[in-house]
């Protein structure tokens, strides 16, 4: 007769790990990364964006996510930003003004932001300063006003941002 305790083992131990090496992959994969090229000039563009973990309540009918990104167009610097990716909603923030983030555990700082015509984007003054904390910190917390909505805290899963590609 034939011992298949050996075989039994491998199958439950393979078994085992699969739940571990799914929670390693999503926990490595807080960021989506993609490119484009501009079509004129022939220059990639490359990108990283993650979304927050809250929403934002607007007008009784909709929950706005945001999205914090990184871009850089060929050799030129790089840039930070949030943005809300539907039509409703913007930031409270009319051209330029600062708000309130957090890294981990650290202490609250103020930075200067300006925002686009629409008000839907919000770039960071200061883009390769925090990028460079991005890339050593687990947790983002932006605290900004929304128009209609009031101010609200925004939490970000940062980790594992690869910048840059």
């Amino acid at each position: 007769m034939k011992d298949n305790s050996v075989w039994t083992f491998g199958i439950i131990r393979r078994i085992a790990l699969v739940p571990v090496l799914l929670v390693i992959s999503f926990a490595a994969n807080a960021w989506e990364y993609s490119e484009d090229t501009d079509k004129m000039r022939g220059v990639v563009r490359k990108y990283a964006s993650t979304e927050s973990k809250d929403t934002i309540p607007f007008g009784g009918f909709a929950q706005l996510r945001v999205s914090l990104g990184v871009r850089k167009t060929g050799n030129s610097q790089s840039d930070a930003y949030l943005h809300i990716g539907t039509a409703f909603g913007a930031f409270g923030c009319i051209s330029r003004c600062r708000v309130n983030i957090k890294f981990d555990g650290g202490p609250i700082a103020e930075i200067g932001v300006t925002t686009s015509d629409n008000l839907r984007t919000m770039f960071i003054a200061s883009p390769d300063e925090f990028i460079e904390k991005l890339k050593h910190a687990k947790k983002l917390i932006v605290e900004t006003a929304f128009v209609s909505s009031g101010t609200y805290q925004l939490e970000f899963d940062v980790s594992g941002l690869q910048w840059p590609q």
